[in-house]
């Protein structure tokens, strides 16, 4: 009997010291990940210790990045909390604390706390969710912000890849100015944790518009977004907030050029004799929407009732009751 026991508790021993073995294998392996993280982009480095993490942490673009591990007490059902380390990646800094970003679906992640202000901004009923438009970051991210115009102005189509790779995909979140991403257990290959900070970085430099002001930001949503959707809604917040604004009247501009009909109305809608051109050709246009049509044809007579004459000789070899009413209008 005596035997046996010495049996087990010499397997149990050797299973420990195995177990221990590749604790402080991955440990060391994690600390050298962390090493070649800080080497390529620039960041200060601390090998930590045996109850220390590794961390990378400086700077990049003006942002500040901190790579490490942490501890989180996971509970499993009908067990007390056993502790699990996660490698986390921290990007702050550059756009406004008061946009937030998670998962729809929640995956496997550590329980943080509500931040401050997103906590605050609910209470006042300040923060309200977001949709962009792009179908598949809307189903995938719940955004929520407190500064429509602002958040909008950061959510070009590099924001959006970015946000559905990374909160969409379940790696991490946004919350009171920081990009967070959270990998479960300890990232010990060096090009995997590159790519995962690479990638946490380049969200953050996309949220923070590279330090641009928001008016020229969507002006370029205007202007070259593929979604169309989002394009309307930039240029709506434009002309409702920044009505007398240089960038507003750019952005128009942009509008007015041969395009999506609906966005062409919009712009037309606050624009002078270009206006005229743009509404006259959507409402030619047999290939445009129903409802942009009928649009244009409103604010040829509405807008521009010195000019219908002209207007309803360009109808009248397309839609020829269009140009008759046009005139008795």
């Amino acid at each position: 009997m005596e035997t046996v026991v010495t049996l087990v508790v010499a397997g149990f021993v050797g299973l420990a010291g195995i177990a221990l073995a590749v604790a402080i294998r991955r440990s060391r392996a994690f600390r050298e990940a962390v090493r070649h993280t800080a080497a390529v982009f620039g960041l200060g480095f601390e090998p930590g210790g045996l109850l220390k993490s590794p961390r990378a942490k400086g700077a990049v673009d003006g942002l500040a990045v901190e790579v490490r591990h942490v501890r989180v007490k996971e509970r499993r059902r009908g067990t007390d909390p056993d502790p699990v380390l996660y490698t986390r990646i921290r990007v702050s800094g550059g756009w406004g604390r008061d946009l937030s970003a998670r998962a729809r679906e929640v995956r496997r992640q550590p329980r943080r706390r509500r931040g401050f202000l997103e906590a605050f901004n609910d209470a006042l009923g300040g923060a309200e969710e977001l949709a962009t438009g792009d179908p598949s970051l809307d189903r995938a991210v719940a955004l929520r912000t407190s500064r429509r115009f602002d958040a909008l102005s950061r959510l070009g189509a590099d924001t959006r890849d970015g946000l559905r790779t990374i909160v969409g995909g379940g790696h991490g979140d946004v919350r009171d100015g920081a990009v967070t991403v959270n990998r479960r257990r300890l990232v010990t290959d060096p090009r995997t944790l590159e790519a995962l900070t690479g990638a946490a970085v380049a969200l953050g430099r996309d949220l923070s518009r590279d330090g641009r002001p928001a008016e020229p930001a969507l002006v370029d949503i205007v202007a070259g977004d593929p979604l169309p959707a989002l394009r309307i809604t930039a240029l709506e917040q434009l002309i409702r907030e920044r009505t007398s604004h240089p960038e507003t009247a750019r952005a128009v501009s942009a509008a007015l050029a041969p395009g999506d009909p609906t966005l062409r109305v919009l712009a037309a809608s606050v624009a002078g004799a270009a206006g005229f051109d743009a509404a006259r050709d959507v409402a030619t246009e047999v290939a445009a929407p129903l409802a942009a049509r009928r649009a244009a044809l409103e604010l040829l007579g509405s807008r521009y009732p010195e000019r219908r004459t002209e207007a309803a000789a360009a109808l009248d070899g397309v839609l020829p009751a269009a140009g008759d009413a046009l005139l008795d209008a």
